[in-house]
């Protein structure tokens, strides 16, 4: 199978169960985004796992993990001041 037969099989099914197209690269950020997520000692290995060369192309995932954890937090405080 070829890699634009994969490409288009794997956006196609993801926009039909998910209504947006994800392609094959995203799955990739996501996985890296999960490992970040999971704990910084993780978001170390997500740059061997995906071939990074460059340690800064891994630092977006684990910042982008950072920045997710922080909105969660934020939310769940403004629902406590909020709900009293």
């Amino acid at each position: 199978m070829s890699y634009e037969a994969i490409y288009g099989a794997v956006t196609a099914r993801t926009n039909a169960l998910f209504g947006t197209a994800l392609s094959p690269h995203d799955f990739r950020t996501l996985a890296a985004t999960f490992l970040s997520e999971s704990s910084t000692s993780d978001a170390l290995h997500a740059r061997s796992l995906l071939g990074h060369s460059s340690p800064e192309t891994t630092e977006r995932y684990y910042t982008r993990a950072s920045s997710i954890a922080a909105s969660r937090r934020t939310a769940d405080i403004l629902r406590e001041i909020r709900d009293g």
